[in-house]
């Protein structure tokens, strides 16, 4: 018997549209293989099971969207513009991915009972806490740890609330929680 062959990524980006649409839980490996039409046992050869899928597709978010992302603090400048391109990159419509941070999502549902999401996350978020550092050593900003964890705390917040806000009231949240943060430690110009 043949086996058909799929397209790994592709299969990856429904996975994370649906596990992000449904959630993790909610989705039984049936709906995978219906949105993907790839059988169970292709899924299963290539992936190990449901969490090997899952996996694998948060690996691909944060090369494809999250890493992406983290570029345009090493690449800007101490300055208010840059960090609301940072944060505005995930508030992009995009027609693979819903609105926020696939793994913040993911680890809100499962962060507490799955220690490999849990680690991914905290991977993350130390490399988010490097590049806030390494994008407020670039001017003149002045900066210390409390104002880089608060930073992190918005980026997290914020992807929350993208499940539940419109792109307008998720703007606004951002804009508002960084001219707090930021008040009298840069310039708006």
């Amino acid at each position: 018997m043949r086996y058909k062959e799929f397209n790994r990524n592709r299969v990856l980006e429904k996975c994370i549209n649906l596990f992000w649409r449904q959630g993790f839980n909610a989705t039984p490996v049936s709906n995978i293989v219906n949105v993907t039409g790839v059988n169970r046992f292709s899924l299963y050869s290539e992936f190990g099971n449901k969490e090997g899928i899952l996996y694998a597709a948060i690996q691909l978010y944060l090369e494809r969207i999250a890493f992406r992302n983290l570029k345009l603090l090493s690449e800007g400048q101490a300055d208010a513009g840059s960090l609301r391109a940072f944060f505005n990159a995930f508030l992009q419509r995009d027609e693979n991915y819903p609105q926020g941070c696939f793994l913040i999502y993911i680890a809100t549902e499962l962060g507490k009972s799955n220690e490999e999401v849990n680690s991914i996350l905290r991977n993350y978020l130390n490399s988010l806490h490097k590049a806030f550092l390494q994008w407020a050593q670039t001017g003149n900003f002045q900066y210390d740890n409390v104002i880089i964890n608060q930073l992190v705390g918005l980026y997290c917040s914020a992807m929350c609330f993208g499940i539940i806000l419109s792109e307008h009231e998720l703007k606004d949240y951002l804009n508002k929680n960084l001219n707090v943060i930021l008040k009298d430690r840069l310039s708006y110009a």
